[in-house]
C-alpha cells in the first residue's frame, strides 16, 4: 500500500529531527515502514484516524487507511491533542 504525507508532516519530522538528531528519523522510517506492512494494528484514536506510538521516541504518528496510507500528523506525546487536528 502506497503511503501519503500531508505536506506539513515535513515540518514536523525537522522539528524532531532538531531536537533528536538522525536516530530521531531512522526510527521514525522504521515506523512508517511497520504501518505500511500492518496498517490496521494500531488503534483508533478519533473516528478512522489511527495512532503508532514511537517505540523509542515520545512522537505518536497519526494517519487514514484508505486507497493509501495517509500520514496526517506526527505528534509529541506532551504537545497539545489539538495539534494537527485541522489535517484531518
Amino acid at each position: 500500500m502506497n503511503v501519503i504525507f500531508h505536506p506539513e508532516v515535513n515540518k514536523d519530522i525537522e522539528e524532531a529531527k532538531a531536537w533528536y538528531g538522525k536516530r530521531f528519523v531512522d526510527d521514525f522510517w522504521t515506523n512508517i515502514r511497520r504501518i505500511q506492512k500492518f496498517p490496521y494494528i494500531y488503534q483508533k484514536l478519533d473516528g478512522d484516524v489511527r495512532r503508532c506510538v514511537m517505540r523509542d521516541f515520545p512522537y505518536n504518528i497519526l494517519y487514514l487507511v484508505e486507497d493509501n496510507i495517509q500520514i496526517l500528523v506526527l505528534r509529541h506525546q506532551k504537545r497539545d491533542p489539538e495539534y494537527g487536528r485541522d489535517r484531518y
